[in-house]
């Protein structure tokens, strides 16, 4: 990973992590899909898996302060 990518995906989280709603809405944008598609091959049904990958950014959004950078 290219340390400009590295940089970037830093910033996101720092903005996240101080309630920017762009920074959220971008990460949103880069995620969801692979996650819908992992959470699909889990559970076999659409829905479930959309309301699912739904949770996890609500809960990201809620415990947003909380993230730490291991």
């Amino acid at each position: 990973m290219s340390n400009n990518k590295i940089n970037l995906e830093t910033d996101l989280i720092a903005q996240l992590k101080k309630g920017s709603v762009t920074a959220f809405n971008e990460i949103y944008n880069r995620c969801f899909q692979l996650m819908f598609v992992f959470a699909y091959k889990k559970l076999r049904d659409e829905d479930l898996a959309r309301d699912f990958v739904q949770e996890l950014f609500t809960k990201l959004w809620l415990k947003r302060e909380k993230i730490s950078r291991r």
